[in-house]
């Protein structure tokens, strides 16, 4: 091979990216500019085909800009759906907490109006323990009426009638 010709260069850059005419070149991924081949065959040809190398390097610029444009469009719109995705699986979770919070606010007054009456039945019946359990619901409902109040005195009263208690175990000993 003459290692002046150009042509014989764009030939071996053919073979060696596996394409069957030059007109291919412009189509290839990766620039024709990094290769040797190329590189060699554009330093080696005369001013007509040096042209045509160079029209064929421009167009495989533009289709790579556009492939990297194509991809980073295609990035930014996946991007955007995740986000839009994230925002909606947010919501959702929010709207789920509002329901779920309403739902107990629904239900603090009948709540309410059961530990009422289970703490009355635990002092009548001297059932410290129980009272511990009441004072820790009126606890979990302190924002409503005078739940945090209730659940003092239940805790109070839970000690007292422990105190009560050990006062009587001692007088049997």
């Amino acid at each position: 091979m003459n290692p002046e010709y150009a042509s014989a260069y764009i030939g071996k850059l053919c073979a060696e990216l596996r394409i069957q005419t030059e007109t291919s070149l412009p189509r290839h991924e990766k620039p024709l500019d990094s290769m040797s081949n190329f590189q060699k065959a554009l330093r080696f040809a005369d001013s007509d085909y040096k042209s045509v190398l160079m029209r064929y390097n421009q167009e495989n610029q533009k289709l790579i800009e556009t492939k990297k444009n194509e991809e980073h469009k295609r990035a930014e719109e996946k991007r955007k759906r995740d986000e839009e995705q994230r925002k909606s699986v947010e919501e959702e979770q929010r709207l789920k907490r509002k329901r779920e919070e309403q739902e107990r606010l629904s239900r603090t007054p009948a709540i309410y109006v059961q530990l009422v009456q289970r703490m009355n039945r635990a002092i009548a019946t001297k059932t410290p323990l129980e009272l511990l359990f009441i004072a820790k619901g009126f606890k979990e409902i302190g924002f409503y009426a005078d739940s945090l109040a209730l659940s003092e005195q239940c805790e109070t009263m839970k000690s007292a009638l422990y105190r009560e208690e050990v006062k009587r175990d001692d007088t049997w000993k």
